[in-house]
């Protein structure tokens, strides 16, 4: 991703930011819901959207807002059964159909009435704490494309926020309506005590209409939806409403007669209270909020109000304090700082990701930033290759569980292979009948984990693992943090590898053009002088014919098949090497015996005239590979010994299993197969020059065009395995190639 990739992420970020706070800043719940369906359409680049709420009387879905024909959406109901948005509704999941006229739960009554007719449709539950409140929907992605995984991500992250501002509307709606009734209220009561007061020094008819009215203005207290609480200047209770008990769990019985205190959480600074007292000393209205604890021990929110009651003489005789719940609210705004924070952080890790370029430099990117919002002791990004081995990417760990994963790393790959989704464990300590990978960590100390597998494109590619030696330590928002990390890590790792990928295949055509170019030189010339003697001597049989003795028409003609036969042989081979770029072959178990005797027997005119002494194992390690293949290897390996080995030539066949042992434990085997030769031996110079295309060592008595080695070189890493050669002047050689071993 370059700059302005970058740049426009970042734009994109703040936009979606921007929107969230426009939502919050919105207290008009018509407003906000037409607002919702607008953002939800710009978000997705949706030609439409709707917004549905939850009839629960009538047990139906409503629009109470859409961005195309709203007049005529708002009358029609959706039923919640047989209608896609009545599935997201019902599973809490979101929905994408990309072909809505052919899906059965399409509600064609919408179409019959509406002019825009839905081709593509995406929707996503709304949904607040443990209660479904509606659906959000959009229709027709522009440029006829569809929704894919992104716009369902995006449009989930949005209706969360656009639910928690519904519900705020909501709730600011009624304390509105609450507080104004409220006020008004006692406004109207406090011009009528004083009235009555003033009447009641002249008669007793207007002190008992006085009592009434008190009756009726405690009657309201009581049914007040808003906590209110009376003291005594001490101050001590003398009164509390039903709505406190309501509130707290604390009945009026209970706390007559005590402080306020009590209800402390613990959360203010003495300096508050001593800003609250100066207040109310001073004659004024105090107004403030408090975190105050429940009977439960549950913390809760208050807007307060707190005035001082005279008596005739200006004395303080009592307190009255008017409270107003706004947990609710506070618990969305710091839901939405808590976002604005995860943007802000997940934006600083996908700028750092971008800017690294190898896979570790990506994962230490990812963890940097990790490590200081996730309480882990250990984190660690985990890389698989196609074969599920494991390679530690970065990995970042206290003193407390160190940087050694080789204890468990080797159970990673099969859990996640099996259970292919995010998976952890609260406490390792009393977790029962632990696998492999959770007893190998428990072992080295951990108590809690968690593992986010890393996907693209449905391939598993590596892990991201969380660690404490602490139980219980990773919230569901720690969680939901590293899986968004995972998946910038997954984009760029893929990307990481299609680089490498791209180059290593700029460097197979740069290898594959140099290896045409000797082609071409091997077709010009060692093609030349075979191809020549054919058109001479066909020439010459053409001309001569009717004047050659028999002798001589048979000495013509073997040299003319002699010159044919290495003209076949050269081109078999030069396909042979070509066949093996291309050609895809299935890996099984060898018999390398027979493979050996099938060699032998395409050698025996050879064999018969260079009569070696061949020795071979009693028993061949099984490797996997293709016959065909390796029995040219063979071929090749044998002719070379027979040819360039003693007088007579003495070989030794051969074969044995090697462990690959990284990380101090064996991961697999190989197959390792030899021919050892009674020859002169190689120099260096010349070992570095035999397993490329087209060179030939230079011994003038024995033939050959410079592809046989080649070929075996190209047989056999195309198998998963390398060819070597061992050798010293004088000393003869041993030519080796490797498999992958079979059964291990």
């Amino acid at each position: 991703m370059d700059v302005t990739d970058s740049l426009a992420l970042t734009t994109y970020h703040e936009g979606l930011l921007k929107i969230f706070q426009e939502l919050a800043a919105i207290v008009s719940l018509e407003r906000l819901q037409h607002r919702i369906v607008a953002a939800a359409a710009e978000l997705t680049d949706a030609e439409s959207a709707g917004l549905l709420l939850h009839d629960g009387r009538a047990g139906l879905l409503r629009f109470v807002a859409a961005s195309v024909q709203a007049d005529i959406l708002l009358d029609i109901p959706v039923p919640i059964e047989g209608s896609i948005a009545g599935d997201a509704f019902t599973s809490g999941q979101p929905v994408v159909v990309n072909d809505v006229p052919a899906d059965p739960r399409h509600f064609k009554a919408i179409e019959e009435k509406v002019e825009i007719k839905a081709h593509s449709l995406l929707a996503v539950p709304l949904q607040y704490l443990q209660r479904r409140v509606g659906v959000l929907e959009v229709e027709n992605k522009r440029n006829g494309r569809p929704f894919d995984d992104g716009d369902v991500t995006l449009l989930l992250l949005f209706a969360s926020q656009a639910t928690i501002a519904i519900e705020n509307a909501r709730l600011i709606e009624a304390l509105e309506q609450h507080r104004t009734q409220l006020e008004v209220l006692v406004d109207e009561r406090v011009s009528e005590i004083k009235q009555i007061n003033a009447q009641l020094q002249i008669e007793v008819v207007e002190r008992r209409r006085a009592e009434a009215e008190l009756r009726k203005l405690a009657r309201a207290v009581e049914y007040s939806a808003s906590t209110i609480v009376i003291t005594d200047p001490t101050p001590r209770i003398e009164y509390v409403n039903p709505a406190f008990t309501r509130i707290t769990g604390y009945t009026l019985d209970e706390v007559r007669g005590k402080n306020p205190r009590f209800l402390k959480s613990g959360r203010h600074a003495l300096e508050f209270y001593q800003e609250l007292w100066g207040t109310l000393v001073s004659g004024e209205v105090w107004r403030g909020e408090f975190i105050n604890r429940k009977k439960n021990g549950e913390l809760y929110y208050e807007a307060t109000r707190i005035a001082p009651m005279r008596d005739a003489a200006g004395q303080v005789t009592h307190y009255i304090a008017v409270k107003d719940d706004i947990t609710d609210r506070k618990r969305s705004e710091e839901a939405l700082y808590l976002l604005n924070e995860r943007l802000k952080i997940l934006r600083e890790i996908d700028q750092a990701i971008l800017g690294a370029q190898s896979p570790s430099a990506i994962a230490r990117a990812g963890l940097g930033r990790l490590s200081q919002v996730a309480p882990a002791k250990r984190v660690s990004v985990i890389e698989f290759d196609t074969g599920g081995v494991c390679e530690v990417l970065a990995i970042e760990a206290t003193h407390e569980l160190g940087l050694d994963v080789t204890g468990w790393l080797k159970h990673l790959y099969p859990l996640l292979d099996e259970k292919p989704h995010i998976q952890g464990v609260a406490n390792l300590q009393t977790q029962p009948n632990r696998t492999p990978l959770q007893e190998a960590l428990h072992a080295e100390g951990v108590r809690t984990y968690v593992i986010v597998p890393l996907y693209e494109q449905e391939q598993l590619i590596g892990a991201l693992i969380l660690e404490s030696d602490h139980p219980g330590v990773f919230t569901a928002d720690h969680i939901n943090i590293a899986a968004e990390i995972a998946g910038m890590l997954s984009v760029a790792l893929h990307q990481a590898q299609l680089r490498a990928s791209l180059a290593l295949r700029t460097e197979e055509l740069e290898a594959q053009n140099a290896e045409l170019d000797a082609f071409a030189h091997t077709v010009a010339h060692d093609l030349k002088n075979p191809l020549g003697v054919v058109s001479a001597y066909s020439e010459f049989l053409a001309t001569y014919i009717d004047r050659l003795d028999p002798s001589q028409l048979k000495q013509a003609a073997e040299l003319t098949a002699q010159s044919a036969l290495k003209t076949v042989t050269i081109v078999n081979n030069l396909l042979l090497l070509a066949s093996t770029n291309k050609q895809a072959v299935e890996l099984k178990p060898l018999d390398m015996a027979k493979i050996v005797q099938e060699a032998q027997q395409r050698l025996r005119n050879l064999i018969l005239e260079y009569q070696p002494e061949i020795t071979l194992p009693g028993e061949w390690p099984v490797a996997l590979g293709h016959a065909p293949w390796i029995e040219e290897v063979w071929a090749n390996y044998l002719s070379n010994a027979l040819k360039y080995g003693g007088h007579p030539p003495a070989l030794e066949l051969g074969g044995e299993l090697l462990p690959i042992v990284p990380g101090n434990h064996i991961t697999s085997w190989l197959a390792r197969f030899w021919v050892r030769d009674n020859g002169h031996g190689l120099t260096p110079e010349d070992q570095a020059r035999l397993f490329t295309p087209f060179e030939r060592l230079s011994q003038a008595n024995i033939g050959g065009h410079g592809l046989g080695l080649s070929i075996v070189k190209r047989i056999v890493e195309k198998l998963g395995g390398t060819v070597g050669v061992e050798s010293a002047v004088g000393q003869g050689s041993t030519f080796f190639f490797t498999l992958p071993a079979s059964g291990k």
